[in-house]
């Protein structure tokens, strides 16, 4: 899962050396904007398939920080029990500049939320929109 929209330059280059590689998603994510309900749905059912046949999974971005970061805290979260502290703390741990991208922790709060099945603690913020999960709609969400 390619989070930065170059797997063409990348994972093509490896090609020869993995044979088993498959990207399934290769989209460029802001990460200003939060994450949305139907890329969370793919990335759930891509995590539960991994699982059921036994396969791993990869997911990057380029600086290995806020985007894929981002998505790693998620997983932490919900398929590992992790609180929003422990994600932060290790997203600031193994995140390159986390200290440019401040807004991702309300974002991984607001992520906690979600998994949680709990109102966006920020939905009374004028600022809802940096951190809540976002809602699209179904045609929207064919493109994962």
């Amino acid at each position: 899962m390619v989070l930065s929209g170059d797997s063409s330059y990348f994972e093509s280059r490896y090609a020869g050396d993995c044979p088993a590689l498959k990207v399934i998603y290769n989209q460029k994510q802001d990460a200003r904007i939060p994450l949305d309900a139907g890329f969370l749905k793919y990335f759930d059912n891509w995590v539960e398939d991994a699982r059921r046949n036994g396969t791993k999974i990869l997911f990057r971005c380029r600086c290995g920080c806020h985007r894929a970061g981002r998505l790693a805290a998620y997983y932490q979260m919900k398929y590992l029990g992790y609180s929003p502290e422990e994600a932060i703390k290790d997203l600031y741990k193994y995140g390159k500049h986390m200290q440019h991208y401040g807004f991702l922790v309300d974002q991984i709060n607001a992520l906690y939320d979600y998994i949680h099945k709990k109102p966006c603690r920020y939905l009374t913020s004028a600022l809802k929109q940096s951190f809540c999960v976002r809602n699209i709609s179904p045609a929207a969400s064919e493109n994962y």
